[in-house]
């Protein structure tokens, strides 16, 4: 869980930020509007491509598994609410007890669903905001006393994704991705392959409620994770020519995501 509420730091930031030149695989065009809603204990290892997926691409483009990972909590630890401190990471305003009561959650803010049968859930989303189109995820479950988690996903990597958002928009941050009837919270999140925010793809990390905590689960966001690699291998064949230079990312992306929460 990363530290602070991101949007309101991209606030200070946007004041004091300075052009910088895109470096990396190259640059995209301007971003489209975003359409991402219709609506710790002993670390795990980080996800890794599957064995027998071809690393084709790769060479040419390394995908930062550190950056992802360090923001990629293995364990997100539940609390009870009310909270004697509301971490930073959690929406302005976040409270479980209201999200969870009748007409509290309303979309496109908040999505709704079953962790397990009988468990009520809500997670408001506040955002994207700032040039790293952070969105503040504040997650309340049914129960006496209520339990609560707060987390930051990133949806930098849409700005890639524009010319195909029709595969993939809207972006469901709560839903049964393995059709088992209980529902992961998808925290979209970045896997980097250079130091801008423009070298950024666009991840789904899934987490599935494990008693008092939720715990890592990407091996469940196989299906969300096949539409991304689909959308990606879309743009590397696109004619377009300010693609040409960003090619071997959208391969290697691809090829990651095939692989999405197999390794052990």
């Amino acid at each position: 869980m990363r530290p602070g509420n991101p949007l309101r730091a991209a606030a200070i930031a946007a004041a004091i930020a300075i052009a910088v030149p895109l470096a990396g695989c190259g640059s995209p065009a301007a971003p489209a509007p975003l359409l991402t809603r219709g609506a710790p204990s002993t670390p795990t290892p980080t996800p890794t491509p599957a064995a027998g997926v071809a690393d084709a691409g790769v060479e040419a483009c390394p995908l930062w598994w550190d950056e992802y990972a360090a923001g990629s909590a293995p364990e997100l630890p539940l609390a009870a609410w009310p909270a004697a401190v509301l971490p930073d990471a959690c929406p302005d305003g976040f409270d479980p007890v209201a999200l969870l009561g009748p007409g509290g959650c309303v979309a496109p803010d908040c999505e709704a669903g079953e962790l397990a049968p009988g468990v009520r859930a809500a997670l408001q989303i506040e955002g994207p905001a700032g040039s790293g189109r952070f969105e503040a995820l504040g997650l309340a479950i049914a129960g006496a006393p209520p339990r609560f988690v707060c987390t930051t996903g990133s949806t930098v990597g849409w700005r890639h994704l524009a010319s195909v958002a029709t595969q993939l928009a809207p972006l469901s941050w709560l839903d049964d991705l393995d059709g088992d009837g209980a529902a992961e919270v998808i925290v979209w999140d970045r896997l980097p392959w250079g130091s801008s925010e423009a070298d950024n793809g666009l991840v789904p990390t899934a987490y599935a409620l494990d008693g008092d905590r939720l715990v890592r689960r990407n091996d469940r966001a196989a299906s969300a994770a096949a539409r991304v690699a689909a959308a990606y291998r879309a743009l590397a064949g696109s004619p377009l020519s300010d693609r040409g230079e960003l090619v071997a990312c959208y391969d290697a992306l691809a090829r990651a995501l095939d692989g999405w929460g197999t390794r052990p």
